[in-house]
């Protein structure tokens, strides 16, 4: 850890010794050869780029003093990006008060977002300019698979919220996920953790049907519940102490809804393509979080 710290790292010999350091210092108990295949893919990478190896080093590392714990910052911040999937909620189950089908407006009755040609028009009796200035009054912000599904009105689905299923399998997974850490890793778990839940979050928008999409969702909650309960510790314990203040100033769950909500007003109104740009900002947390190396707290205890 403390050879990444080095400002003197400027190389990509150095670069290279610093990595294989860490490899040998913190995954020795993992797999050697994981460490072996990372050297030997930066060393391709710095190859290919065909640049001098300061630029290279530092396209990969920056130098300075704070660079490792930079990295943990983002990590952590990015955890709770992803951990506000349990906020995307919101907009999951957002139906409008008034829905028009047709250019028929009715006012919506328990959530269920289905038309009603015995309701009366709220956009009746007015000319077309009207009419139109009225029907784009009452149009939703937010395409929600509530809307798309109808979900309130099916009975089943309508004791049954997509929230609660959510919140029912972060339920659940918090009660092994603190066990597969202290087993077998705080990294290798949140690994586990996204590498299982972005594709979870992707299929939770491809698959057409209600049944799927709870399904989806509910696998992802078992992910998050890693992510949540696994994240700060991890971080916490590879952060420098006189930096672990930074981790809880600098970062919070209010930074990590704003990028959720970022994101997902990126997706015009879709929820599928919300999901989707939530999923691809996601990636950035799996690649840190790759390129990180395992607790050193956690291989000193093992």
């Amino acid at each position: 850890m403390f050879a990444l710290r080095d400002s003197s790292v400027c190389d990509v010999t150095k670069l290279i010794a610093a990595i294989k350091s860490l490899s040998v210092a913190y995954v020795y108990k993992i797999t050697p050869a994981v460490g072996l295949v990372f050297i030997n893919s930066i060393k391709r990478v710095l190859v290919t780029k065909g640049v001098p190896d300061p630029l290279a080093a530092r396209m990969f590392l920056p130098s300075g003093t704070y660079r490792a714990d930079i990295l943990v910052l983002m990590a952590y911040q990015l955890l709770q990006m992803y951990s506000s999937q349990q906020t995307f909620l919101i907009f999951l189950q957002y139906t409008p008060p008034v829905g028009c089908f047709d250019g028929h407006c009715v006012k919506i009755r328990n959530r269920c977002y289905e038309p009603c040609p015995t309701c009366p028009d709220l956009c009746h009796n007015t000319t077309k300019a009207n009419r139109d200035a009225c029907i784009k009054k009452y149009n939703y912000y937010f395409y929600s698979p509530s809307m798309e599904y109808r979900v309130k009105c099916i009975d089943f689905y309508k004791s049954v919220s997509i929230a609660e299923t959510q919140y029912l399998a972060v339920l659940i997974g918090n009660c092994f996920v603190g066990y597969i850490a202290d087993k077998f890793g705080r990294r290798r778990m949140l690994l586990i953790a996204l590498c299982a839940g972005i594709p979870f979050l992707v299929l939770s928008a491809v698959f057409d049907g209600v049944f799927a999409f709870y399904l989806f969702r509910f696998l992802l909650g078992l992910t998050i519940a890693g992510t949540m309960a696994v994240g700060w510790a991890y971080c916490a314990e590879m952060i420098s102490p006189r930096h672990r203040f930074k981790l809880r100033t600098f970062t919070s769950w209010t930074n990590g809804r704003i990028l959720m909500i970022t994101f997902t007003f990126l997706g015009q109104s879709s929820w599928r393509l919300a999901s989707y740009f939530n999923a691809a900002a996601s990636l950035s947390t799996l690649a840190i979080i790759a390129f990180l190396p395992e607790s050193p707290m956690w291989c000193k205890r093992k």
